[in-house]
């Protein structure tokens, strides 16, 4: 962890700076570390208790809580985003211009 970031509640390293302005502006507040046990290898169950990340857009705070805390924590104008998205598996091969 170097000067630059913090550790939030569940261990995991993020950049300070954008705890305050929440959308980094530099590629370098991308780059954190993240403990091997944090990441997830198998649904939890039940499914409702999975994590879930609350941003407070006004003051830039973050809080992390669980998907059956949702209807105490949205309030009137709030929106959700959801992620669809999927990992393909791809592979590229690469030659160096010099090489044969």
């Amino acid at each position: 962890m170097n000067d630059s970031q913090s550790r939030d509640s569940d261990g995991a390293t993020a950049p300070s700076e954008s705890r305050n302005n929440f959308w980094p502006t530099e590629y370098s507040d991308l780059n954190f570390e993240l403990p091997e046990e944090l990441i997830a290898t198998h649904p939890v169950q039940p499914a409702d208790h999975a994590r879930l990340m609350v941003i407070n857009r006004q003051n830039g705070s973050i809080n992390h809580t669980r998907f059956d805390k949702l209807a105490e924590i949205l309030q009137n104008g709030d929106s959700i985003f959801y992620n669809a998205t999927q990992v393909e598996a791809r592979r590229v091969y690469l030659k160096k211009p010099d090489a044969e």
